[in-house]
């Protein structure tokens, strides 16, 4: 039976202007989602893809997160995610959660603006996220 994983997976909301546009500085952004188990296309505990909705135009999208470790002692779960904006941009990051609350996403790359991208995503295992995601100048 493959486990309810709540992926936000920090989504797929970052930042208020172009994808091809680099703003620099921090930005926040909230929205909801909605996951799904999946196949997965590689060794894993289980797929999830998510679909996000985010509060700012043209920043909602996709994630697929591929959890490849869980403590059943402890209900925590890690791995990492894919996000690909409706724009076309794409980051990537690593994932933490438990099965009742939540998730922690943390960026570790991407494209476009992305590519040197900083941030923390939250979810509430509820279908909600918040987070805060920082472009660097130079991008």
């Amino acid at each position: 039976m493959p486990m309810r994983v709540p992926v936000l997976v920090a989504a797929v909301l970052l930042s208020g202007s172009s994808a091809f546009a680099a703003p620099g500085g921090c930005h926040v952004s909230s929205g909801t989602y909605v996951n799904r188990n999946v196949p997965c296309p590689v060794p894993a505990l289980t797929c999830v893809e998510s679909v996000t909705s985010a509060d700012q135009a043209g920043q909602s999208g996709t994630v697929f997160a591929i959890i490849t470790g869980f403590n059943p002692a402890t209900q925590i779960f890690t791995g990492t995610t894919t996000t690909t904006l409706e724009t076309g941009a794409v980051f990537t990051s690593t994932i933490t959660g438990t099965l009742a609350a939540g998730s922690v996403s943390t960026l570790t790359g991407g494209t476009r603006q992305y590519a040197h991208a900083t941030g923390t995503f939250t979810t509430d295992g509820a279908g909600n996220f918040i987070g805060e995601y920082c472009l660097s100048n130079g991008d």
